[in-house]
């Protein structure tokens, strides 16, 4: 009776669908392991012993591996929503332009920069996109797996066109970092930068660059570092005290040398992001050539 009440086969052999909804039955109704209780009902139904030890370890591997299904899925929305956070911040502070966004497909778009080689270089397989990413840094590689777990991102391709800038009078190339679709129907090219060194003359003109090549196409602009972006350095407010101490500096000698700055960092109460975040808001021009020096004006030429 217990049998066909369980509508158990008549072989005994059990599959994993009669195994789950008779493991399901044991824990209802026993206050017991499965490994105790479904070997004695299957044994009271007449299974033999062997058949009901199976039937009891094939239910704790079902368990074990719906467990492992449930506790993947869990840190896969986890993924998600961090990604989303981080990539709806991207998005909050790029620059847009007020024109209709030219649309792009992902077959128009490869590589145009064979990834460096080095010791955080690397890639990933990338389910969204079908193939494997490459990237040249650990900052590129966070960008990008944001990009593949966000739900606003429809495609991304990582270096994928060439933009002309002139500096110091030469003309030359850089490749933004990344183009991303969002699911919008807008396009945001990314270019990843440590914040530090967003401030960094070079930089901000190879940036100025993307902007005004993004904002011809309808598309948005930005440089990110993780979760945070240039527009962190732009909006934060800097001490009133650090401020005077870089300005008051800045004043006196007529420039800042990394020495200068090692020593204000140490005196005062200034700090790495305070003299990123001046240059930014103050038009000042961080230089790296030959030498590390800060100059009151932004001066590179066109």
């Amino acid at each position: 009776m217990l049998a066909r009440l369980l509508d158990l086969p008549d072989s005994g052999e059990l599959d994993e669908e009669s195994v789950e909804r008779i493991a399901a039955i044991a824990a209802a109704e026993f206050n017991a392991p499965g490994r105790t209780s479904i070997p004695i009902m299957l044994g009271v139904a007449g299974v033999t012993a062997r058949d009901a030890r199976n039937a009891a370890s094939l239910a704790t591997k079902i368990a074990k591996r719906r467990r492992e299904a449930e506790m993947a899925n869990m840190r896969e929305e986890k993924s998600r929503q961090r990604a989303d956070r981080t990539v709806s911040r991207w998005i909050e502070h790029a620059v847009w332009p007020d024109v209709a966004p030219q649309s792009v497909e992902p077959e128009i778009f490869h590589a145009l920069r064979l990834t460096e080689p080095g010791e955080a270089a690397g890639s990933f397989f990338s389910k969204k996109l079908g193939r494997e990413v490459c990237y040249e840094s650990g900052l590129e590689r966070d960008a990008l797996a944001a990009l593949e777990a966000s739900s606003a991102i429809e495609w991304y391709q990582e270096q994928p066109i060439s933009i002309t800038y002139v500096w110091r009078g030469r003309e030359r190339r850089f490749y933004p970092d990344i183009i991303a679709a969002l699911h919008d129907g807008r396009r945001l090219l990314i270019e990843v930068k440590p914040l530090m060194s967003m401030p960094v003359a070079l930089n901000r003109v190879k940036a100025e660059a993307g902007r005004k090549y993004a904002s011809f196409r309808g598309w948005g602009w930005v440089s990110v570092d993780g979760h945070r972006t240039e527009n962190d350095l732009e909006t934060y407010a800097i001490p009133e005290a650090s401020f005077r101490a870089i300005e008051t500096e800045l004043a006196t000698w007529g420039h800042l040398t990394w020495p200068q700055i090692l020593r204000l960092r140490s005196d005062t109460s200034v700090i790495g992001r305070d003299v990123a975040a001046f240059v930014i808001q103050t038009g000042a021009e961080l230089s790296l050539e030959p030498h590390y020096r800060i100059y009151p004006t932004m001066d590179v030429g066109d």
